[in-house]
């Protein structure tokens, strides 16, 4: 793309980022008025945001689906990605206490696979 395309989706683009910040800060406040404490509602609402603008991009490039589709797959991914994660640090947690095999210890009952409460 050429300088001067680029400068002419920039205006699009902050407006775009303008909106995506006014939702953020409604569903923000509708989590707190609900009772969510800071800053677990920012990163609630900000994921949200998110993760429903990926369904809604994989929802325009592919169609065989329906939105509620995409958005079900949106959010798995992101259950998904949220346990690798807590795998992730879990390992981390013993490699730094000199255990290295990533055995969670006894009466631990830590799965990647069953921990499904994200």
């Amino acid at each position: 793309m050429s300088g001067a395309g680029a400068r002419r989706l920039l205006p699009g683009l902050a407006s775009v980022g303008r909106q995506r910040q006014r939702e953020a800060e409604l569903l923000t406040d509708a989590l707190r008025a609900r009772g969510v404490a800071e800053p677990l509602a920012s990163l609630c609402a900000q994921v949200d945001i998110d993760t429903y603008s990926i369904a809604i991009r994989r929802w325009g490039a592919d169609r065989s689906d329906d939105l509620h589709t995409h958005l079900d797959r949106a959010f798995n991914d992101l259950r998904l990605a949220a346990n690798a994660l807590k795998w992730a640090a879990h390992c981390h947690h013993f490699e730094t206490e000199g255990k290295t095999d990533g055995s969670p210890g006894t009466g631990s009952t830590f799965s990647p696979q069953l921990d499904r409460a994200v």
